[in-house]
């Protein structure tokens, strides 16, 4: 990642002459002049500070302030707006990320994946606009994204897991950290057979952080080479044949498609949820919540701070800030999971 510390100063220095304000941006100016000091900035990677630039502008015209703006966008890649609207958890990420980035007087343009905004449409709208901050949001269909954009005009942060190209600095969920400790508030010893159901997609994304996090954790004595089930759509009959041969006596969820399946065929079987299979409102389940709201508003604590260092372009080596998820009891009495599976959908 680029941290610019070109100034006008370095650019008069580097041409030998003085670059006075009229210089700058009159047009009066030779055309040889102004050309020749464009060239300089351009070769330096010289970009000015958006916000200071407005700034003077209102200093200028001798306006009043009432406080700084600049906007920033965030980028469904893989997800319509449809998408986003009918889950609750990705809604209360939007929502954070608009709400803490209001609260440093940034403004925030949505962009979702339509016919009206493909990736070259995305970022020939950003350049029109001036937009250097963007945050990729969270994949929802997909497992991997390569976008081709000029990466050195914009600071970015990534939200949520999935495999980009290029990688970016990011915040995401802790996977790992998260089945460890549904794991450990089990206290699945020697005496429970636990299984775990997952999604292919999550897995992929997750780099197989869940899995690698269960078979790291349960103990030898319960541990069979059949007890992690990977979900793929259409697996419902599959996943079935699965569970009556296994029987497990606890069954992890991490995956709203197998949570559907599952049913209220199994009453003898514990289902412990993680994952966005919880959602705050459901009773009678216990598990890992997974806060979509703090994903939202550390993204944008990120961009924010990098935006204010003017850090741009791809990091030579992206870091990752983990979020935990929060374990939950269950606050009423356990209804079928057949109801529970309506709550979710909810």
């Amino acid at each position: 990642m680029k941290e610019s510390c070109c100034s006008a100063n370095t650019i008069e220095r580097i041409q030998g002459r003085r670059m006075t304000a009229r210089a700058r941006a009159l047009p009066s100016i030779p055309a040889a002049t102004r050309h020749h000091i464009r060239e300089v900035a351009d070769r330096l990677g010289y970009r000015p500070n958006a916000r200071v630039s407005e700034l003077m502008g209102q200093i200028r015209q001798n306006r009043s302030i009432s406080g700084l703006s600049e906007t920033v966008a965030m980028y469904w890649s893989d997800a319509a707006e449809s998408d986003v609207r009918n889950f609750s958890h990705l809604r209360r990420m939007e929502a954070a990320v608009q709400t803490r980035l209001a609260c440093e007087g940034f403004g925030l343009d949505l962009f979702y994946n339509d016919a009206a905004n493909t990736p070259a449409t995305v970022e020939r709208i950003l350049r029109t606009r001036g937009i250097r901050g963007v945050i990729l949001a969270p994949l929802i269909h997909l497992t991997h994204r390569h976008l081709h954009w000029r990466w050195d005009l914009l600071s970015v942060v990534i939200a949520g897991s999935g495999i980009w190209r290029p990688d970016f600095n990011r915040v995401r969920f802790n996977h790992f950290e998260d089945i460890m400790l549904i794991l450990h508030h089990l206290h699945a010893g020697a005496t429970k057979k636990v299984a775990l159901a997952t999604d292919a997609q999550v897995e992929v994304r997750s780099q197989h952080a869940m899995t690698g996090s269960f078979w790291a954790r349960v103990p030898a004595q319960t541990r069979r080479m059949e007890s992690v089930f990977t979900a793929k759509v259409g697996d419902h009959d599959r996943f079935e044949k699965w569970l009556t041969k296994l029987k497990p006596e606890i069954l992890i969820v991490a995956s709203p498609h197998v949570f559907g399946w599952v049913g209220d065929h199994y009453p003898e079987m514990e289902i412990v949820v993680t994952s966005d299979v919880l959602a705050p409102q459901t009773p009678g389940l216990r598990g890992i919540r997974q806060d979509y709201a703090s994903l939202g508003s550390v993204a944008a604590e990120k961009l924010m701070g990098q935006m204010s260092l003017n850090q741009t372009g791809i990091p030579e080596n992206p870091h990752q800030i983990y979020l935990r998820g929060e374990w939950v009891e269950p606050v009423t009495k356990t209804r079928p999971v057949r109801e529970r599976a309506q709550s979710v959908a909810e």
